[in-house]
C-alpha cells in the first residue's frame, strides 16, 4: 500500500503500468441509455482534458434494445480513445463491470453510470485523492435523487453493510475511482449490484487504504434504473448473505488497515464480450497488497 502524503495537484509524474495506459480508464456500463449516452460520455471527454495522463473512455452495452449500439458507434468514430463492447444480451450490471474490467489498460479505474446522473468533473478531485496514496477513493452523495422506495433500500443496504462488518463506507452505490492494480486483483463473485459492496470490502480486507470524497447527484433525465424492482434488491441481499456466510474479508493482523477509511458522513466502459477467457479478470489476491 502507499502511505497517504502531501501532494500538489499538477506536481504528479503519471507513468502507465506495464502494458496498459498511464491515466485513467473510465468504465460505463449503459442499458437502454441511447437519449442520455451521447452528453455523458462528452462530459467525461471534458472532465479527462484537465487530468494529467493518457486516458480512455469504455462502454459496454449490455444487451440494449434500443438505438444505444448505433450511438457508441457513432461516439467511437468520433473519439478515437473510446472502446465499446456489446453483450448480446442483458447480462447485469455484475458483469458489465466484470467485462470493462477486463479490458480497461489505465493505471486506474474510474467507475460510473451512463445515465447521466452523475457529474464527471467529480473524478478530477478523486484523482488527486488518490496521488496522496490511497488506493480507492468512494464518491459520497450530497443529496440522492431517489424515490421513498429507493431511497429505503439504499440507506438499509448500507447500514447492513455497516452493522455487519462494523464500517460505515457512506454510499456504496456511488462513483468510485481505484488503482487498476488493486481494483483488478479482487477476486470478486457476486452477480448482483452487491458487486460493487463485495469489490469494496475485498480491498479494505486486503489492506487497501479507502477515502471518501462528496460527489453530485443529478436527477436522472429518464428511464427507470433496475434497482428498484424488488427482485435485483433480494439479489443483492442474498449475494451478501452468502459473502457473509463465507467469512470475508478476513481481518489482517496490521490494524491499522482497518482504521484507514477516512469518511465524511456519519450512518443518518467494437468488439463482442460475451466470451471472456477464464481467469482473465479476476486473480486471487494473498495476504497484504504491495
Amino acid at each position: 500500500m502507499h502511505s497517504p502524503s502531501s501532494c500538489k495537484q499538477g506536481s504528479v509524474a503519471v507513468e502507465p503500468f506495464a502494458g496498459g495506459l498511464s491515466g485513467i480508464s473510465v468504465c460505463i456500463p449503459v442499458f437502454n441509455e441511447a437519449e442520455r449516452i451521447a452528453p455523458v460520455v462528452a462530459e467525461a471527454q471534458a472532465a479527462l482534458a484537465q487530468l494529467p495522463g493518457e486516458h480512455e473512455v469504455l462502454v459496454v452495452n449490455d444487451g440494449s434494445t434500443d438505438s444505444t449500439a448505433q450511438v457508441l458507434e457513432s461516439l467511437s468514430r468520433r473519439w478515437p480513445n473510446i472502446r465499446v463492447f456489446h453483450h448480446s444480451q442483458n447480462r447485469g450490471l455484475a458483469q458489465a463491470q466484470k467485462t470493462l474490467l477486463a479490458h480497461a489498460r489505465g493505471q486506474y479505474i474510474f467507475h460510473v453510470g451512463g445515465d447521466g446522473q452523475w457529474r464527471m468533473a467529480d473524478m478530477i478531485p478523486m484523482f488527486w485523492k488518490l496521488q496522496q496514496g490511497y488506493d480507492v477513493v468512494l464518491g459520497v452523495r450530497r443529496h440522492k435523487h431517489y424515490g421513498p422506495w429507493r431511497r429505503l433500500v439504499s440507506w438499509s443496504y448500507n447500514a447492513l453493510v455497516a452493522v455487519l462488518w462494523g464500517r460505515w463506507y457512506g454510499d456504496l452505490g456511488s462513483v468510485k475511482m481505484a488503482r487498476a492494480r488493486v481494483w483488478k486483483s479482487l477476486p470478486v463473485q457476486s452477480t448482483s449490484a452487491f458487486a460493487n459492496a463485495e469489490r469494496v470490502l475485498l480491498a479494505q480486507g486486503a489492506g487497501a487504504r479507502i477515502a471518501t470524497l462528496p460527489v453530485a447527484h443529478r436527477p436522472r433525465p429518464g428511464g427507470r434504473s433496475s434497482f428498484v424492482h424488488p427482485k435485483q434488491a433480494l439479489r443483492a441481499l442474498a449475494d451478501l448473505i452468502r459473502f457473509r456466510l463465507r467469512g470475508f474479508p478476513q481481518k489482517q493482523d496490521n490494524e491499522s488497515t482497518w482504521t484507514a477509511v477516512e469518511t465524511s458522513e456519519k450512518p443518518p466502459a467494437s468488439l463482442s464480450a460475451d466470451s471472456l477467457p477464464p481467469g482473465q479478470t479476476e486473480v486471487v489476491l494473498p495476504g497484504h497488497l504491495h
